[in-house]
């Protein structure tokens, strides 16, 4: 094992971090490379580390910063060109940054960690390389349906695997039995009955991988209430296989038994998202909302539980339907006066289930077969606590059909506090002042994705801040008008995609500038005649869609360094477009620049994000607010869109099932949200403006009520305003004689 080599690359700032897991890893007996050990006087530092790297085995790549698979190559490239490249190991964050970086990693938190973690991927290689090809075997379980992993892959929730190279290790984890782990060496079939958990468990090291065995030492944890060791394992577990449900399942669990009921609810309902049929995440969902005294909503999430086909399923093929009558969280429930009734008929009933019955249940059709594919990425929940006027804030299960979400509501109600939370959780603050500093704040954002979940985390006491992954997720502020150019500042903006959303001299990436780095590209003469088309094709899309975007605008160019706009006739610069162009071209600009950035080979019709956007209507006439919903959908047809406006007209041109919010508050002051359940595209500016969704039912009160035009339109309030003249005069002017109505001659003068 010592003979293969281990190379490092890291970054100067981490260098004393590095040499400490280097010795840690050597008294584990691995063989790493550290360039300020190994180097002889006299050596070339750049060759020696060339010769190094091209001759390792593996390397690690240890990063303050996010990075991507493009980043990784180019770092393999300044090694040189080389027949021989070492097998990237995995990553190591050493610092807990926010990253979509879905490799092999984790975060530094101690020396003995980080090395016994670079271990655990050594041993798996050795194990995978030490597979022999086209050796097949078949393992089962009892129960009949465990997570299941294979050399520290996870290879579902599962009552057999089937694995495809010997030897291999095979662990299982199943919440209500012990934790396996075997080394399988020979082909055959071979079946594994896990014992029921009895308490007592020793801790005992696998021979390779350790997700299974980390699940089982966080349950011990959980079971004598270490709940500092468990939350680490948890989040471990879900930032390295976030795929499986049972990091978010034990995250929740440390909340719940913490009594953080918000925390819980938000993590259990994440789970529920990764393995949408699992009984056990959707068990406790409900349990969590009994114990936060919302116990009708929890009964009746419960009772929906029994006609659910595929977790009822899940919860007899784990062999978990005895979980519920002995579940110590159920317990006070089944004593307490109010609930003890409905609890003990629930769990008689789950008792009861068995296949006949199960093939007997009629399920609901929960998506109406109208709706469109879901977005790709789209908002699915939020939990906010002590954030600015928001004391306590959640919205669960949101559909992933809506490609707008309209905020409103009056001044001061919580709009951009809403939509600043929502980018808190993927970005933290940076160096935003929006937060009270004598109030803990807790802001979890989940996003649905096509593959898996998104989840943001945001957590403030005082001092500290920790913030989950980014994901394509841009906000925007009511002040768009400030751009940065500069290579330094468009280097540091990039970095922040909601700086504008957080402070209103957050300055957006300039389009321009973006632009002239492109035609500086198409004369690169050492890209590939394929490059350069894909630049010009790429620039030609930003020029149409700024085009259709800005009103009055129909072309724009680059000649030199300068970039003009063709706005009725004539050619004019940037600063000399009306505030109004100069937000949108800000905005759109910025927004195209990232989108393109984070998705490179992406067409725009394939694009992926969410765009938080404050006061949508700033700096747009009445006609543009129309249009814009529309456009940039058309343009950006799978991004969603949240966001706050004062103003009914976005929302009578908003593209087919989108979504309205109003927020509000109770007595006491603290915000409220709530859906508007009303067909946006069946009304018109009366009966919106008079909607909850505006509440301007009183507006038509008024005192000339009498004189008010009740005309649809403005050209038939004009051929009204002419029938009233016309009237008027004839009623002057115009005389009727008395016998026009009866049969009687005219008096003779």
């Amino acid at each position: 094992m010592t003979e293969k080599r281990i190379f490092f690359h890291y970054p100067k700032t981490g260098l004393e971090v590095v040499k400490s897991i280097h010795t840690a890893m050597q008294q584990l007996k691995l063989n790493s490379w550290l360039d300020v050990e190994n180097m002889t006087p006299g050596t070339d530092p750049a060759q020696a580390r060339r010769e190094a790297f091209q001759s390792s085995t593996y390397w690690v790549l240890f990063t303050e910063k996010t990075i991507s698979s493009k980043t990784i190559d180019k770092i393999c490239l300044d090694y040189g060109e080389t027949e021989h490249r070492p097998e990237l190991l995995c990553v190591v964050f050493l610092k807990k940054i926010t990253t979509r970086y879905e490799g092999p990693g984790f975060w530094h938190v101690t020396a003995e960690e980080s090395a016994a973690a670079i271990k655990t991927y050594f041993d798996l290689k050795t194990w995978s390389e030490a597979a022999a090809g086209g050796k097949r075997t078949r393992i089962t379980f009892n129960p009949t349906r465990v997570a299941c992993f294979q050399n520290g892959v996870f290879l579902g929730n599962l009552a057999a695997a089937d694995l495809t190279g010997l030897p291999a290790v095979v662990e299982a984890f199943h919440w209500d039995y012990n934790y396996f782990c075997e080394e399988i060496t020979q082909p055959g079939q071979y079946e594994r009955q896990l014992q029921r958990w009895a308490g007592g468990w020793k801790e005992k090291r696998p021979q390779a991988g350790g997700f299974a065995y980390a699940a089982q030492r966080c349950r011990a944890d959980l079971e004598e209430q270490r709940f500092e060791e468990a939350t680490k394992t948890a989040d471990h577990i879900k930032q390295t296989v976030p795929n499986w449900e049972m990091g978010w399942f034990l995250d929740a669990m440390v909340a719940l038994r913490n009594r953080e009921f918000g925390q819980a609810r938000f993590f259990f309902e994440v789970a529920t998202q990764v393995r949408q049929d699992g009984f056990l995440s959707a068990y406790y969902s409900a349990v969590s909302l009994l114990w936060d005294g919302q116990w009708d909503k929890g009964i009746q999430e419960l009772n929906a539980l029994t006609h659910n086909r595929k977790r009822m399923d899940d919860l007899l093929q784990t062999d978990l339907s005895a979980y519920p009558s002995k579940d110590a969280f159920l317990a006070p429930f089944r004593e307490n006066p109010q609930t003890a009734t409905q609890i003990k008929a629930w769990q008689t009933k789950v008792k009861k289930i068995d296949d006949t019955q199960l093939n007997e249940l009629r399920l609901e059709e929960l998506t109406p077969k109208e709706l469109p594919p879901p977005l790709p990425l789209a908002l699915r929940s939020f939990s906010i606590e002590g954030f600015q006027r928001i004391g306590h804030l959640t919205m669960e299960r949101i559909d992933a059909h809506h490609p707008w979400i309209f905020l409103s509501g009056d001044n001061g109600e919580g709009k951009t506090s809403l939509l600043q939370a929502i980018g808190l959780a993927f970005f933290g603050t940076g160096d935003a002042d929006v937060l009270d500093r004598d109030t803990k704040t807790t802001i979890l954002v989940s996003l649905a994705r096509e593959k898996g979940v998104a989840v943001g985390e945001f957590y403030y006491s005082g001092k500290n801040q920790s913030i989950g992954w980014q994901d394509n997720v841009l906000g925007y502020g009511p002040a768009r008008l400030q751009t940065t150019s500069d290579e330094h500042g468009f280097r540091a903006a990039l970095e922040k995609p909601i700086a504008s959303l957080l402070n209103q001299k957050g300055g957006l990436l300039d389009v321009e500038e973006w632009l002239k780095r492109q035609s500086l590209k198409q004369g690169d003469k050492t890209l590939s005649k394929e490059r350069i088309a894909d630049i010009k094709a790429t620039t030609s899309l930003v020029k149409k869609a700024l085009v259709q975007l800005l009103p009055m605008v129909t072309d724009i160019k680059l000649s030199g360094d300068q970039v003009t706009y063709l706005e009725h006739d004539r050619w004019i610069t940037a600063n000399k477009l009306s505030a109004g162009h100069q937000a949108i071209r800000a905005m759109i600009g910025d927004m195209i620049v990232r989108l393109i950035n984070k998705q490179p080979k992406r067409s725009f019709q394939e694009m992926e994000g969410l765009v938080l956007i404050d006061e949508l209507e700033n700096h747009l006439h009445v006609r543009r607010q129309y249009e814009f919903p529309a456009l940039l959908s058309n343009i950006f047809p799978k991004v969603q869109f949240i966001a706050s406006t004062h103003s009914p007209v976005p929302l009578l041109g908003a593209p087919k099932n989108s979504l309205v919010w109003r927020m509000d508050h109770d007595e006491e002051g603290d915000p409220t949200l709530e859906e508007v359940k009303l067909r946006l595209d069946q009304l018109h500016p009366n009966n919106l403006l008079s909607s909850p969704v505006f509440g301007f039912g009183d507006f038509l009160k008024r005192s000339n009520m009498p004189e008010l035009r009740t005309e649809d339109d403005y050209e038939r309030l004009l051929e009204g305003q002419d029938i009233d003249n016309y009237l008027a005069w004839a009623e002057a002017n115009v005389r009727i004689p008395p016998s026009f109505m009866t049969d009687e001659p005219d008096d003779k003068d």
